[in-house]
């Protein structure tokens, strides 16, 4: 893989503290100039190798979805944290991972926010679609939202009758209404109808449309020029896709029960 330097760097750093107040140490383990990698549970050789092979299969991926990689924030800090916390993007534009321990840590996903542009002003369904689909599409592990399984998932809130109107979640900026932390089922219906809808739009007409939308405000996507259709038109045709397709897999309505019976 490109542009990297296999070094693996053993530096003990001072005790930093949990919300909590236990303590854990941190320890930088991977270096070059792309990626810092400190892991701050303990997790072994084996594992933070498998992290760093997955942040370069992301950096593989992005560049083969047209992303400019280069123009990324170099080298990028990844805090691989112990615990089955929600991972994210912190406030010093740094990759906090959990659940890697479960092998159900969204690599890809939070690389995707981070090497291809995420204002929260703007919304989040372009962002969260886009860097679901990245991680359905090319991570090595199943992982939260959608777990290799955007289309299935959209289907079963199809069916339920449950399906979050597509156009007020596109419209959701800040996470003021469906993607913010106050209702944990709500979120991750807009996140699941995010990934679905994005998948749609990408496998049917590209790339390069989905590109001239992408982490705009809504109302100033101009979906007719990028997609030859208007945004409700769009809309529709994905949901008539999810009614005309066949019954959801086994592994689908398995994943929709689990989070449906934690998250409500």
């Amino acid at each position: 893989m490109r542009h990297r330097l296999l070094a693996t760097i053993a530096i003990t750093a001072a005790l930093l503290l949990w919300p909590g107040g236990g303590a854990f140490a941190a320890e930088e383990v991977f270096r070059d100039d792309r990626f810092i990698i400190i892991d701050e549970g303990d997790h072994g050789a084996a594992r933070i190798a498998y992290v760093r092979d997955e942040l370069y299969r992301g950096i593989e991926a992005l560049d083969h979805l047209g992303i400019d990689i280069d123009d990324a924030p170099y080298p990028i800090t990844v805090r691989a944290r112990p615990g089955r916390g929600l991972s994210h993007i912190n406030r010093r534009g740094e990759i906090v991972l959990y659940r890697l321990r479960q092998d159900r840590a969204p690599i890809l996903h939070e690389l995707t926010h981070v090497v291809a542009g995420y204002d929260r002003s703007k919304g989040h369904w372009s962002q969260e679609g886009f860097a679901s689909f990245v991680q359905d599409s090319f991570g090595g592990n199943n992982a939260y939202p959608t777990y290799k399984q955007p289309e299935d998932l959209a289907r079963i809130i199809f069916s339920k009758d449950e399906m979050l109107p597509m156009a007020d979640v596109m419209a959701d900026r800040n996470r003021q209404k469906y993607f913010g932390k106050q209702d944990a089922w709500r979120r991750w219906q807009a996140y699941a109808q995010s990934s679905a809808f994005v998948g749609y739009l990408i496998g049917k007409y590209g790339t390069t449309p989905f590109h001239a939308i992408y982490n705009r405000a809504v109302e100033d996507m101009d979906f007719d020029d990028a997609f030859g259709q208007p945004k409700d038109k769009l809309i529709a045709d994905w949901i008539e896709t999810l009614f005309g397709q066949s019954e959801p897999s086994a592994e689908g309505q398995r994943i929709y029960q689990l989070l449906n019976k934690n998250l409500k």
